[in-house]
């Protein structure tokens, strides 16, 4: 993900892209980071934000390219502050949930629980039998495709 697809992404892919920074892993695991500021949480994030503002001041079109990421980075803190983060996603359902209720265990249910995790933190999703009824809905749609297809 580039910083400059930011406000063009859907808002969980924004929320995991604030959350885990570029190629780090989410670690609001302990205590003391799910009490820390955002920019204890997310410094990764913020340096990039950082570096792109006095990059984009450094050239001639000046605010016009940071200030489109940075209105909606503030859009996507305050969706954060509201939602929670991608542990509440991962806490709502996850794979062994998924295998309880019947699923078979792969690749395809974890692109599934990606789908799924993502539209948690698009807030579109808010309990835990949604994301598990969600996520069957997706397996069962996946299942037929399947069939359908010639061998």
């Amino acid at each position: 993900m580039r910083i400059a697809d930011f406000p063009k992404m859907g808002r969980g892919k924004q929320v995991r892209f604030v959350s885990e920074g570029i190629g780090s892993k989410g670690n609001s695991d302990t205590p003391e980071l799910q009490q820390a500021s955002l920019r204890d949480r997310y410094p990764l994030f913020f340096d990039l934000l950082q570096v792109l503002v006095a990059d984009c001041e450094a050239c001639a079109h000046k605010s016009a390219g940071w200030a489109p990421i940075l209105r909606e980075t503030l859009r996507v803190i305050d969706h954060m502050e509201r939602v929670c983060d991608l542990k509440r996603a991962r806490e709502l359902v996850d794979g062994h949930m998924l295998i309880e209720k019947g699923a078979s265990p792969g690749p395809r249910l974890g692109k599934v629980l990606e789908v799924i995790h993502d539209r948690i933190l698009a807030g579109e999703i808010d309990t835990r039998q949604d994301a598990i009824s969600a996520a069957m809905d997706l397996l069962a749609d996946g299942a037929k495709g399947n069939e359908d297809r010639p061998r």
